[in-house]
């Protein structure tokens, strides 16, 4: 057999090694063909991909249960481009599954641990998978670049899934968790996934980078989802002045972030901040219609929950979260400095008149919310500084 048996709380572990070691200028496996299934590898140390899903023939592939730049799970043996990339128009291919015998550990590859990459790349589904750490999902061995990079005109593909076994662990990589970038590159979704956690979801393996990053252009992407499975707990940088979520740049437009749990344990009940500086969203640099909201948890951070800024930064709208308490809205778990900063920016909406589109911002060390320079900023219908019932507040720490 190609790979021994899973159980129900850990993978298949591959004894069949692919080695590139001496292999010039190929992948570990190219597929342009449909109904492929790759399961039970370790592909190891080629001078390109792990493996290549590259062509508009390459459609209803699987690649399941393998290491993909490691032999054993625990070491580094990457491949000197990516884990995994799609391309070239591949479409409805899976890599990993719901299952701990589907799930691939992806460590140690020179750039991304995945990459989604061109125009009419879409469909495909990330799930399930380790991405950047040991098989534990205890111990960071990052890929050199992100964890899973979705570019290039790249649409409508799936990191996650709709409940938490379908989720991926993306932790420990060298730059972002996820990163979704460049002009067209539009309607992917990252839903169910720990991004900066451990495995259990209990304490920070972060991403050196942001946990996430839209940018250069991305547009109509969601982040999260509105039901519970489809949650992201999120956890930013262990690098200064960076952010557990960024929209940044212009024509980075109408993206939307709703219903994760952002700067807290999966509980929703720790605080889980660094000692450097870490907004919990920051969109800037000309980002429009974005929008924040509803249902998220924006807590525990070391520097502001929501960070608004620039002239050119027009028409975001920030709705229906929870910024400053746990996930009950009754505890403490302020960002250390203000809730909402919105500075310089334009036209941005806090809250709203309709039910459930108010703000609870509560808890924060500094200011509830801080406008500095800015025009046309809404504040309607929030609750700043009690319980979501407007009655208590003695239990939150307020300025």
């Amino acid at each position: 057999e190609s790979a021994l048996e899973a159980t129900p709380d850990s993978p298949a572990t591959p004894v069949v090694e692919i080695n590139g070691g001496d292999v010039v200028a190929h992948n570990g496996f190219s597929i342009t063909s449909a109904g492929n299934t790759i399961r039970g590898m370790m592909i190891v140390d080629f001078p390109l991909n792990g493996i290549a899903i590259a062509a508009t023939t390459a459609f209803s592939n699987t690649i399941a249960g393998n290491y993909i730049g490691t032999r054993d799970g625990l070491s580094d043996y990457g491949n000197n481009y990516a884990g995994v990339f799609i391309g070239l128009g591949a479409h409805d291919n899976l890599v990993g599954g719901d299952t701990p015998a589907d799930r691939n550990i992806i460590l140690g590859n020179e750039l991304d641990g995945v990459i989604i990459h061109g125009e009419n790349t879409a469909g495909n589904v990330i799930s399930g998978n380790y991405i950047g750490t040991d098989e534990s999902g205890t111990a960071r061995i990052g890929n050199t670049l992100a964890g899973v990079r979705i570019y290039g005109s790249a649409h409508d593909n799936l990191v996650g899934g709709t409940n938490p076994a379908s989720g991926n662990l993306i932790s420990g990589n060298h730059s972002d968790g996820v990163r979704i970038t460049g002009s067209n590159t539009m309607s992917n979704t990252v839903s169910a996934n720990f991004i900066g956690l451990n495995a259990a979801g209990t304490s920070v393996m972060a991403n050196y980078e942001a946990g996430v990053t839209i940018q250069d252009g991305a547009q109509y992407n969601l982040i999260g989802g509105d039901t519970q499975g489809e949650r992201n707990v999120i956890v930013g940088t262990s690098s200064g002045n960076m952010c557990s979520l960024c929209i940044i740049d212009d024509g980075t437009d109408n993206n939307t972030v709703m219903g994760n749990y952002i700067g807290t344990d999966a509980s929703g009940t720790v605080g889980l901040r660094y000692d450097v500086d870490i907004y919990g969203i920051r969109i800037s640099n000309g980002a429009q219609n974005n929008t924040i909201g509803p249902s998220n948890l924006i807590s525990g951070h070391s520097y502001h929950g929501v960070f608004v800024i620039g002239n050119e930064t027009i028409n975001n709208t920030i709705i229906g979260n929870y910024i400053g308490t746990n996930a009950d809205g009754i505890g403490d778990l302020g960002n250390q400095i203000d809730g909402i900063l919105i500075q310089t920016a334009h036209n941005t909406i806090i809250g709203g008149t309709d039910s459930g589109e108010g703000n609870v911002i509560s808890g924060n060390d500094e200011l509830g919310v801080h406008v500095t320079d800015a025009r046309d900023v809404s504040i309607i219908g929030n609750t700043i500084g009690t319980t979501p019932d407007a009655v208590s507040y003695t239990h939150l720490t307020l300025p």
